[in-house]
């Protein structure tokens, strides 16, 4: 059984390869083929666009569960220890895994944020030589 920061670091793995794989394969269309390239990188920004708007409602749900998390107060959790409150400290670890899986979706967010300001830097660029060269 794996742990969550284990579940949550193959995650986080994976989307970063998955990104540099995109990533790979739109350098090397760029390089052959600039139009084609350009087309493509259009066409995936706006896939990553239409998921980043599916994906709000669920970055607005992480938020709360990072809110939440953040709102236990350390004399409460003390005070829980102290009388053996398994019920309470149970409940305690489940936010405090929401709030880890809340915390990875935000920063995931961040990331798709991220690689579609590039495809748009190498969009403007790519707009910016073919002017230069016409």
């Amino acid at each position: 059984m794996s742990t969550p920061m284990s579940k949550f670091t193959k995650r986080l793995r994976h989307k970063m390869h998955e990104i540099e794989h995109r990533l790979d394969a739109l350098q090397t269309a760029t390089e052959a083929q600039a139009e084609k390239a350009d087309k493509a990188i259009h066409a995936h920004a706006k896939t990553l666009e239409d998921s980043a708007k599916s994906a709000k409602q669920m970055l607005a749900g992480a938020q709360e569960d990072v809110v939440s998390w953040v709102d236990d107060a350390k004399d409460t959790v003390s005070e829980w220890k102290a009388r053996l409150d398994t019920r309470m400290l149970q409940g305690r670890a489940d936010r405090a895994e929401r709030y880890a899986e809340a915390t990875l979706v935000v920063a995931l967010d961040g990331v798709d944020k991220a690689e579609r300001a590039m495809l748009c830097a190498t969009t403007a660029r790519n707009d910016a030589v073919a002017a230069h060269t016409a």
